[in-house]
């Protein structure tokens, strides 16, 4: 049975850069400290993120990242549903209305609401100009 290899340090770092959002080319040369050309480093990046042991530490860490960011997000949405009861108790609407919306910005719900009222404004604005352009042809 072959010794499972670790990450070098380079590798965890590049990993680390990575998950933090910089670009293959960054992450290399802060990790491996390259001064060859660009094309050169590129290429080399390409290869250390192809790497098996890379890829697998790159899921990994996102997915830890990701666990992490619904626990945050569902503890805010409690603590804002808790807020939301106090206020509703002590008959607040707006502050009701306040931890709601702050409910819909965690969830994305907000947009969705933004991007169905744009939609019905449009869908109504070519009715009206279809109904404009009709009486200009008359």
């Amino acid at each position: 049975m072959a010794k499972e290899r670790k990450l070098t340090t380079k590798e965890a770092i590049f990993v680390y850069l990575i998950v933090a959002g910089e670009s293959d080319y960054n992450a290399y040369m802060a990790s491996y400290k390259s001064k060859g050309s660009e094309r050169t480093a590129r290429k080399e990046a390409q290869k250390v993120k192809q790497r098996p042991i890379v890829e697998a530490a790159i899921e990994k860490a996102r997915a830890e990242v990701t666990e992490a960011a619904q626990i945050t997000a569902q503890d805010l949405i409690a603590e804002l549903e808790e807020a939301r009861e106090m206020a509703k108790k002590d008959r607040e609407p707006s502050a009701m209305v306040r931890a709601t919306m702050g409910k819909a910005r965690i969830t994305g719900l907000d947009r969705v609401i933004v991007e169905l009222q744009a939609s019905e404004e449009l869908t109504a604005w070519s009715s009206v100009k279809a109904g404009v352009d009709h009486k200009n042809a008359t």
